[in-house]
């Protein structure tokens, strides 16, 4: 979770070998589902903070021997998304 003036954002941070599946792709309806329901408790249990949320993901590939690719996909999925 990370907050930038009045929105909040919760992240999700998804490692994976590079040439496997993307680690976005992992990132599947029932996963999305768990994050919406911490992100809704997170919510009730901080009131008054943050007007506006998104959920974002941070997709890191890792290759033997080289340096970590990393993305960054801001409002990757919508609490809607999440079934």
């Amino acid at each position: 979770m990370t907050r930038s003036n009045q929105t909040v954002a919760f992240v999700e941070v998804k490692t994976r070998r590079r040439g496997v599946e993307a680690p976005g792709e992992t990132l599947g309806a029932a996963q999305r589902r768990r994050i919406r329901r911490a992100a809704e408790a997170w919510i009730h249990a901080n009131p008054g903070i943050g007007r506006e949320f998104r959920f974002d993901l941070v997709a890191v590939e890792m290759e033997p021997g080289a340096a970590p690719r990393i993305r960054y996909f801001p409002e990757a999925f919508f609490g809607e998304d999440a079934g």
